[in-house]
């Protein structure tokens, strides 16, 4: 690496800041000059060892060429860089480092780049780059390539989606804020496009991500494009094209401030209440609006206010308190203000916003739904919780419902029109218009509207209008107990046909499935009506009442109203299941689902991610991990700290943080403060950390002094670290070593855990005892720790103990006694990672000893173990032997090893252990340079992973299909590699080689 001085290292900050501010300038002309700046090639200087901090990141350029491009006064805010050059970063902690190793493969990113667009808001960190100059100039092809980057930047979805040109704007005219900006634009060869930014207004100021397209064939892009022409004529769809059809992938995100500690970003201005008068025309069902906005100034200098407003909606005019008309313009969602002068914190600003377009959407010929029930109004602010004061003007012969409480109502020509207000700050306020069946009516002291939609084709039956009016009764009546008074006077209801349900203060929208009906309609459809309904009615206390601080914070809004409406159900089942019990039926198989790159959903990130979870990987991870696994987590938190007890905790959370947001950490420090137990293993494992624990137990029972029984055993969690594979050299040969590498999210686990012991029939039965004899006792144990000792007392001889027997919480457990198999093959991975290999394989051994059959009864209470046949189960353990003597050196062990798993294969036809067995054999064989039958074997491998898929020079780096396990196949890539190149077939060891790095292999050495 290159060093430089500490002025260059520290280029970007602690500069002189300069912009527009104060002079006479055209606001609008300025955004033209940026959009129209153009690449003065004539200033094109050649740059060579520069570290250029950018934030936490570094962009060490060794050698290379800046192109500015320049105002109409000469202005540089841009620099195209065509060269050589890597770009580094450490992520702050592990839940990042797991991100960045998901989309990168590696826990910290140290790529080449070959281009880059830098958008720099200090135009003296520009001059000092350009004034940075060596003699050599830039030959034709390279300033052709630059005009064709520029090009390609300006038409690009992350310059275009991520508000650039409104970031670079605050900064011109002098937004304090904004001095900072930057963002940079590489082009890598090992990683593809990526975008690094600091935008002040986020609340985590630094974001490094990509975006990836949406893969269309020529007839799908043909008939999008078709799709968007015809939405655009209908005032829809304004401001997107095909090219921004994908996905964002966020590889890292984190909180930054230039110089000094990090802090939380947040919008200038928080809204404190919002009055709206919007008219829906008979014209078309257009909106036209006015909405007048108080709001606060959060920090000092700031001369512009963001507003959002979807896209299909236009701002004809924004105005000041004094009716002064302001000047604004469109960045995507947002919508730019620029104030007369710079606000300090704590003022007061007021706008007032003229605005109109198509909100609506027609529904089955009867009804209308809002495009977006979040921002058919400008919202403002991080926190954005208001209150509300709202007169909706709307035709006649339909009926609007909305939230808030009705103070007015009446009708103007051939409009109706009410006025309602919300005098408690919430997240939002919304609206349905069209013909419904309606039914009124008081649950306690809170007045109820239910509207059912009236569809052409047929109205909900009123046998479902009943049953879901009961619902709504009951669990009003239960929420109320549970977490204290609902915080209004009124409740709006409303079916609406869309795929989702809603819930804002005082107005809940059910998806229509949830009133859809059957000539069977079963308890199924009960059941998931019921859980509906409960699940949005408790948003009204977590989401609303409580809300969340950011995206990382979210989760508790929907993992809570999950939880809570399972515990409503589970309170009506008391007496049929347990209400973990209810939760676990779908949600292992949900988060046990495989990706298209082999990693099941649960693994590609914790709850804390939120919306970070939907990607490019995984199009819904979101809903499985945040409102399944979610709900699941904070159950086993009751159970951790006693279920009533958690209970009243939410109790006194809602009363102590009613409109107020909740982070994670702030509601883990209340449970802790009022439950007195400690929770840090617990929290790191299941709310900040992947992977469901593995438990193994044994245990053994001996009379007691007392004259009764006492059970003491010990449960351990398995060890499962991550490994790093290395191509050596081993003596004259090559070889493929693993390396242990530190377990991002390692450390103790705490648990609740239930357990049902089970007595001998002719024992005497306990007088007070729970259960007669033979029948199953239960109870609860503590767990924390990797490794916990534990003891139960009981009257009878007790002879068997299961832990969760009904597969309620989000581990497994193995017994020694009913999975022995399992239990010694986790407990010699367990000696091989302590460094204890001779012990490790006489445990191997040991498990091999026991027979491979299928047991004849299964216990119907017992814990689904794996569904790993026992045969599967033995050919792994073969193979982890193979694997114990491979890394030992005992070459001839692992041979006759081998030879035996060959059988075991011919008689149990196992696909993927194939592929294992082919991988190990050929890791010997290029150990024994043997690089015919290695490469013969290697290539079948690796067509299998690909599915049979003809072309034998497949994009090394695509994701492994679902019938794949990645670390075969990054074996087989990172072998191949070697044999290519041994053989001296360079293209196919090229080949290998991309495709072993992609999937995390270091193959340096074969490079020296």
């Amino acid at each position: 690496m290159h060093k430089t001085t500490p002025s260059v290292a520290c280029l970007l900050f602690g500069l002189a800041f300069q912009s527009y501010a104060g002079a006479e300038v055209d606001p609008a002309d300025l955004l033209r000059q940026f959009e129209a700046a153009a690449l003065d090639t004539d200033s094109a200087v050649s740059v060579r060892n520069i570290e250029l901090e950018l934030g936490p990141a570094i962009l060490a350029i060794d050698r290379g060429f800046l192109i500015p491009t320049r105002f109409a006064d000469g202005r540089v805010i841009e620099l195209i860089f065509i060269g050589q050059a890597r770009f580094r970063l450490e992520p702050p902690d592990a839940i990042e480092a797991g991100q960045l190793q998901l989309f990168t493969g590696d826990t910290s990113v140290d790529a080449a780049v070959e281009e880059a667009v830098l958008v720099l808001a200090r135009e003296d960190v520009a001059t000092r780059l350009l004034g940075r100059t060596h003699a050599q100039r830039p030959l034709p092809e390279l300033l052709e390539r630059a005009r064709t980057l520029h090009a390609r930047w300006i038409e690009s979805t992350e310059r275009r989606t991520t508000g650039v040109d409104a970031a670079v704007f605050k900064a011109l005219m002098g937004d304090a804020e904004f001095q900072d900006y930057f963002a940079v634009w590489c082009h890598s060869f090992e990683l593809g496009r990526f975008l690094f930014r600091f935008d002040p207004e986020e609340v985590e100021q630094i974001t490094l991500g990509s975006f990836r397209q949406v893969q269309l064939t020529d007839w799908e892009r043909e008939r999008l494009k078709h799709q968007m022409r015809v939405q655009r004529r209908k005032g829809r769809w304004l401001g997107w094209r095909y090219e921004d059809v994908g996905a964002w992938d966020i590889w890292l995100s984190t909180s930054w401030v230039p110089g000094g500690a990090a802090t939380s970003g947040q919008e200038g201005f928080e809204a404190e209440h919002y009055e709206l008068d919007v008219k829906i025309r008979r014209d078309r069902m257009l909106l036209d609006g006015v909405a007048r906005l108080t709001l606060r100034c959060g920090v000092d200098g700031r001369r512009t206010a963001r507003l959002d407003l979807h896209r299909d909606l236009l701002v004809q005019q924004v105005r000041d308190a004094n009716g002064q008309e302001l000047f604004h313009f469109r960045s995507g969602d947002e919508v730019v203000v620029l104030l007369p002068q710079p606000m300090h914190a704590g003022e007061e600003l007021r706008l007032e916003v003229e605005y109109g377009g198509r909100a609506l959407t027609w529904i089955d010929g009867k009804n209308f739904d809002l495009s977006d029930s979040g921002i058919w109004y400008p919202h403002v602010g991080t926190i954005d919780r208001a209150t509300y004061d709202v007169t909706l003007r709307w035709p006649k012969k339909y009926a609007m419902f909305a939230g808030g409480h009705l103070v007015g109502q009446g009708r103007e020509g051939r409009y109706r029109w009410e006025r309602r207000t919300l005098d408690i700050p919430a997240i939002a306020f919304s609206f349905v218009m069209g013909r419904f069946d309606v039914r009124e009516f008081e649950a306690g002291d809170v007045k109820v509207r239910v509207a059912f939609r009236r569809t052409s084709v047929a109205h909900t039956p009123r046998a479902v209008q009943a049953g879901v009016v009961e619902m709504l009764i009951d669990a009003l009546e239960f929420f109320e107990k549970t977490f204290g008074p609902y915080p209004l006077q009124d409740l709006t209801v409303v079916t609406v046909p869309r795929s989702y349900s809603q819930s804002y203060l005082g107005f809940i929208t059910l998806a229509g499935s949830v009133v859809s009906y059957t000539r069977d309609d079963s308890d199924v459809s009960n059941w998931y009506r019921g859980a509906t309904i409960a699940h949005e009615l408790a948003h009204q206390w977590w989401g609303n009442l409580v809300g969340w601080w950011s995206y990382r914070d979210q989760w508790l809004s929907e993992a809570m109203a999950n939880y809570s409406a399972l515990l409503y159900q589970g309170q009506a089942r008391a007496a049929e299941a347990s209400l973990l019990s209810l939760m676990s039926s779908g949600w292992r198989d949900s988060l046990s689902l495989l990706t298209e790159n082999g990693r099941t959903i649960e693994s590609l990130g914790p709850v804390v991610l939120g919306n970070r979870l939907n990607s490019s990987v995984a199009r819904n991870a979101y809903r499985p991990i945040v409102y399944r696994k979610g709900a699941v987590v904070l159950a086993m938190l009751a159970r951790t700290v006693g279920e009533r007890q958690f209970h009243e905790m939410l109790h006194s959370l809602v009363e102590a943080a009613s409109n107020r947001v909740l982070t994670t950490e702030a509601f883990l420090a209340a449970i802790e403060r009022m439950s007195g137990r400690e929770l840090d293993g617990f929290a790191r494992q299941y709310i900040y950390g992947t992977g469901i624990p593995q438990i193994y137990y044994d245990y053994e029972t001996e009379p007691s002094e007392s004259g009764g029984w006492v059970l003491r055993g010990e449960a351990r969690k398995l060890t499962e670290p991550r490994y790093r594979h290395v191509v050596v050299r081993n003596g004259e040969q090559w070889d493929l070593r693993r390396e242990v590498i530190t377990e991002l999210h390692a450390g103790p686990t705490s648990l609740m855990v239930p357990f049902r012991l089970t007595f001998d029939s002719e024992s005497p039965a306990v007088e007070d005892g729970p259960s007669p004899a033979g029948d199953p006792w239960f109870g609860q144990l503590y767990l924390e720790g990797s490794r916990h000792q534990f003891k139960i007392e009981t009257e009878r001889q007790p002879m068997g103990l299961r832990l969760d027997p009904q597969g309620e919480l989000l581990a497994g457990f193995y017994s020694a006694d009913l999975d022995r198999k399992r239990y010694l093959h986790y407990l010699a991975q367990d000696l091989i990672v302590g460094g204890d290999v001779a012990a490790a394989e006489g445990v191997y051994r040991d498990a091999l000893e026991i027979a491979a059959e299928e047991p004849r009864r299964r216990d119907p209470l017992a814990a689904v173990s794996s569904a790993i046949s026992p045969h599967a189960e033995n050919l792994r353990i073969r193979l982890a032997l193979v694997r114990l003597y491979l890394d030992e050196d005992r070459d001839r062990e692992a041979l006759l090893e081998l030879d035996g798993v060959d059988d075991d294969l011919a008689a149990h036809h196992e696909d993927f252990l194939q592929v294992e067995r082919d991988v190990l054999r050929s890791r010997i064989d290029v150990r024994n340079g043997d690089y015919g039958a290695a490469r013969q074997r290697l290539r079948r491998v690796l067509d299998w992973a690909e599915e049979g898929a003809g072309d034998p020079w497949i994009d090394p780096t695509e994701p492994v299909p679902v019938a794949s396990e990645r670390r075969a196949v990054a074996e087989a890539f990172a072998l191949l590699a070697i044999v290519a190149h041994e053989t001296g077939r360079s293209r196919e060891a090229e080949w290998a080689m991309r495709g072993a790095a992609a999937h995390g292999v270091d193959v340096s050495r074969l490079g020296d």
